[in-house]
This record gives C-alpha cells, structure tokens and sequence, in this order.
C-alpha cells in the first residue's frame, strides 16, 4: 500500500512540475508569436512608407491602398479633433499649439493656419431668377465668448 502511495505522490509531482513546463513553454510561444506579428506590421509599415507614391499591383497592392486611405482617414479624424480642441501642429517640431498662437511656443517657428472650414453649398437663386453657388464659411469668433445676450 505505501508503494501505491509513493506511485501516486511522484505522478502528482510530475503532473505539476509538466504544469509548469507547459505554462512555460505557453508564455514563451506566445511572447515570440508576438514578436513577429510586430516584426510583420514593421515589414508592412516600412512597405507602405518607402512605396507610397509607387503602384502595386495584385493583392498586396490593395492592402496598400487600403492601409494609405485608413492612414488618410485617421490623419483627417485627427484634425478634426485638433480643431475642437483649438490647437494646430507645428510643421517643424510637431508640437501641438494653441491655434489663437502665431509661432511656436517649443521652436519658434511661424505656425501656418488651417482655412476655415467651409459648411455647404447652398444653391440660391439670383435676381435673374438664375441660380448660383454660394459657399458658406462659418468663422469662429471668439470675440464674444462669455458675454450676455
């Protein structure tokens, strides 16, 4: 009986130690596993960087295209959140400024200003009874902010 029990006792302790062995392999295929889908997604950025003005074709070529347009797009969110936060990004150092700024708080450089945004066109109607474009440009006035109506 105490033969059985040291049988018993040795395959617990194998069970465990197999365990931590394959907990350890686990985290280590899972951390290189890793490492090379950041190595990939280096591969593809380093592609798209050094190929953006360049045509591919077949389906790496519409990955690119892909990866171009969701760049664009999330450059475009960007400003726009850029522009409810009244700051702009100096083109020589990179540095977010208040947009009210003429230069650069960190570099001095002149800041370039964004246009104002233009809403919509709106069709209206001429003295001839013709139609014609007109843009509407909504200005931001911050003349005014805090006063009483």
């Amino acid at each position: 009986m105490f033969e059985n029990f040291e049988k018993f006792a040795e395959t617990l302790s194998n069970t465990g130690k197999n365990g931590i062995d394959f907990g350890k392999l686990s985290y280590k295929a899972a951390t290189e596993q890793k490492t090379l889908n950041d190595l990939y997604n280096r591969i593809g950025r380093k592609f798209v960087e050094e190929n953006k003005d360049v045509a591919v074709d077949g389906e790496l070529g519409e990955i690119k295209a892909q990866a171009v347009a969701k760049a664009q797009e999330i450059e475009a969110l960007k400003a726009q959140i850029r522009m409810l936060r009244g700051v702009v990004v100096c083109e020589n150092c990179g540095a977010e400024v208040d947009a009210e700024n003429d230069y650069c708080g960190k570099c001095g450089t002149k800041l370039v200003k964004p246009e104002p945004p233009v809403e919509e066109t709106e069709d209206e109607v001429a003295d001839d009874g013709e139609s014609i474009e007109v843009e509407v440009v909504v200005e931001d006035d911050h003349t005014n902010e805090g006063a009483a109506d």
